[in-house]
């Protein structure tokens, strides 16, 4: 694995990837109580199924920068790259649409700092992996291009038989 082959775009997906497992830690959600110090939950408490999602997501990112560092040819870290923001443009979506209808009574439901900080790192992902996707830049030191120049025809001797003006035939070669 040679990590001298990342771009940039991978290295924001590298951190933001990391960034979202350490932030599904803090605090999402929390109960807006009256007497304040209400009970917070993270990403892991707070939901049954997009918890796993997002760490799905999150090895995905880990897993288009392991195939960039590892490949030579660009074609498996350009169709993860795809794949991941696709993926990423609609765990977005899905998870700012979480955000602004959090769970339970939105009366008694506030939203934390780790709420928006995922969200941050989702959209880090996403924006990463369309960056590494549209970056075309290989490893592989390209040629200059130069235009192809015309043959010039070569100049026969004095005294030879294209010199003199004839055309060889068949009969010629039997001499």
């Amino acid at each position: 694995m040679d990590v001298g082959r990342l771009r940039k775009g991978e290295w924001l997906v590298a951190a933001a990837s990391v960034a979202l497992l350490v932030v599904m830690f803090l605090p999402w959600f929390g109960e807006d109580s009256p007497a304040g110090g209400g009970a917070r939950s993270s990403a892991w408490q707070a939901f049954a199924v997009w918890d796993v999602v997002l760490a799905a997501f999150a090895a995905m990112g880990l897993g288009l920068v392991a195939l960039a560092a590892s490949r030579r040819a660009p074609a498996a870290p350009v169709a993860t790259a795809v794949l991941t923001t696709g993926v990423g443009i609609v765990l977005c979506a899905v998870l700012l649409l979480r955000l602004l209808f959090p769970p339970g009574p939105n009366e008694l439901v506030e939203l934390s700092y780790g709420a928006w900080l995922g969200l941050l790192c989702t959209i880090g992902i996403a924006a990463g992996a369309w960056i590494a996707m549209a970056d075309e830049r290989t490893d592989a030191a390209e040629p200059p291009f130069v235009p192809a120049q015309p043959v010039p025809p070569e100049v026969a001797p004095a005294g030879s038989v294209v010199a003199d003006g004839r055309v060889p035939s068949a009969d010629d070669d039997r001499d």
